[in-house]
């Protein structure tokens, strides 16, 4: 146990600045191209969200440390990404969002400095409405790819068993006994990942073995798959950086942005360095248990490293 000093960008560090922004949008009721009179508009949406903020509870002080961009790559866009500073904000103007929209949104305000904007959608319930969501689906998807790849492993190992899946616990169990199958224990903090799966069916080489030929598969297709880009990587499986950030949905469009996001940690084959071991039957509730407590000490004391 030591004092944290200097932590790199991880999956944490990344995660964590993704709890605390919200997107914003279906801001079609004006719509500018001129970049002489983009300031206005966004005056106008920083107005509105800053208004929701306030009437969410947020600080005035906390309102006027808020970060916006408008931009994708580097057009102006229909969609507003906000830095809201904390997970605590966030969650209040969300929880506001909830209990006062609809299921069209926000209605946006009308501005009489924006009346010669064109309109950009005329849908009926698009035009006019605008909506707040959190950011975190992405790494949601980026938590969910190892037990994409057990699933396949474990068809391939024991085509006959009979399972079932949480993605919430990132477990898959037999479906008559209940039994588990496999586990991934993950660690954002220092970016690992240990797979638990049970020595009954499966030893701990050839699981990783064949996990990290159906992963590097996996991620591959995400990356080549690209309609116009037929080319391979000379070594297949070994993702770039960016390829990464393409294959999660975070792939930035012009170094302005509002996806762009550090790739510091990610400079492996994968945002997790994986492990596969084999235990009893009876170990998965005491590993379970023990990565519990140690995540939660983590939580509890942020100025240790576990």
């Amino acid at each position: 146990m030591h004092r944290q000093a200097g932590i790199p960008m991880t999956t944490m560090t990344m995660m964590m600045m993704m709890m605390r922004k919200i997107m914003v949008k279906n801001w079609w009721q004006y719509v500018e191209v001129n970049e002489a009179n983009a300031q206005i508009l966004f005056q106008h949406r920083e107005a509105m969200i800053s208004w929701v903020a306030k009437q969410a509870g947020v600080h005035d002080k906390d309102i006027e440390k808020f970060s916006y961009d408008h931009r994708k790559g580097r057009n102006i866009s229909p969609f507003s990404m906000i830095d809201a500073g904390s997970f605590a904000n966030r969650q209040k103007i969300m929880e506001w969002i909830m209990q006062n929209g609809d299921k069209k949104g926000i209605a946006e305000w009308n501005n009489d400095k924006l009346q010669t904007f064109q309109s950009g959608n005329n849908r009926d319930g698009i035009n006019g409405y605008i909506k707040f969501e959190p950011c975190i689906s992405t790494f949601d998807r980026l938590q969910t790819e190892p037990l994409k790849a057990i699933m396949t492993v474990i068809s391939k190992l024991t085509p006959s068993t009979q399972w079932k899946h949480s993605w919430k616990h990132l477990t898959i169990q037999e479906k008559d006994t209940e039994n588990y199958l496999a586990w991934v224990a993950i660690d954002h903090l220092h970016g690992t990942a240990n797979i638990y799966v049970t020595k009954k069916l499966f030893s701990a080489r050839q699981f990783e073995d064949e996990f990290q030929a159906a992963y590097s598969a996996n991620m591959s297709r995400k990356v080549i798959g690209n309609k116009g880009k037929g080319k391979r990587s000379e070594q297949e499986g070994v993702l770039t950086p960016g390829d990464f950030l393409k294959a999660v949905g975070l792939g930035s469009e012009g170094k302005d942005s509002y996806l762009r996001i550090g790739t510091q940690a990610l400079k492996t084959r994968a945002p997790f360095l994986f492990e596969v071991r084999a235990i009893a039957q009876e170990e998965f509730p005491t590993k379970y248990e023990e990565h519990l407590n140690k995540i939660a000490k983590r939580i509890l004391e942020p100025d240790t490293v576990l």
